[in-house]
C-alpha cells in the first residue's frame, strides 16, 4: 500500500454482547467544513497517554483515500478545536484488529465497526464474536464521520433510529 493511503471499510453493528476489557479511548474530531478535502482535528484520550491531537486531511471517496496526518501539540489542538464547524464523539474500542466506535450526543446508539486493511481485495478477518453486523456502509452518503459532522442532532438521531429500525 502506498504511503498516505488509506484502505478503510465500515459496518453498521447491533452491539450483542459484552465488549471485553481492552484497549478503548475517547474520541473527539472537529472538521473545518462539508467539503473535501475532508480536514479534522482529532483529540484522543485514554487512560494511559492522556489527550493527543492530530490534524487529518482526507481526499478520495469510497474504501481507499489518501490521508495525511500531522501532530499538533495541546495548546495547537484546543486552539484548532476550537475553530471548527462540525463535530462528532465516540468511544474506540480495539477488537484485535477491528475498531468499533460508539458513538455520543445525538448519535448515542450508533455503533460502527472498522478496519484498516493492506490492499482492497484483502481477505476480512472473523468479525468480533461480541457483536452482529448489519450492513456495510463503506463509502455510502450520510455515513462518512465527515457527514455525520455536520448533521442536525435531529437528522443524527434520524440517522440512529432508521439504522436500526430494521431490526426492531
Amino acid at each position: 500500500m502506498p504511503e498516505n493511503t488509506e484502505i478503510e471499510r465500515r459496518w453498521v453493528v447491533k452491539k450483542v454482547g459484552e465488549i471485553e476489557a481492552g484497549r478503548k479511548k475517547a474520541i473527539y474530531q472537529g472538521y473545518f467544513h462539508p467539503g473535501t478535502p475532508a480536514i479534522r482535528i482529532r483529540q484522543s484520550s485514554n487512560a494511559l497517554s492522556g489527550d493527543s491531537y492530530m490534524v487529518t486531511f482526507k481526499s478520495g471517496a469510497g474504501m481507499t483515500r489518501t490521508e495525511v496526518e500531522v501532530p499538533v501539540n495541546r495548546e495547537q489542538g484546543e486552539l484548532l478545536m476550537g475553530m471548527v464547524q462540525g463535530r462528532i464523539g465516540k468511544m474506540r474500542h480495539h477488537i484485535g484488529q477491528w475498531e468499533l466506535d460508539q458513538f455520543y450526543g445525538a448519535l448515542e446508539g450508533l455503533y460502527i465497526l472498522e478496519i484498516e486493511l493492506e490492499s482492497e481485495d484483502e481477505p476480512l478477518p472473523p468479525f468480533p464474536d461480541c457483536i452482529e453486523v448489519m450492513r456495510e456502509v463503506t463509502g455510502k452518503k450520510g455515513w462518512s464521520n465527515l457527514d455525520m459532522a455536520f448533521m442536525t442532532d435531529d437528522k443524527q438521531r434520524e440517522l440512529v433510529a432508521t439504522a436500526y429500525a430494521r431490526i426492531e
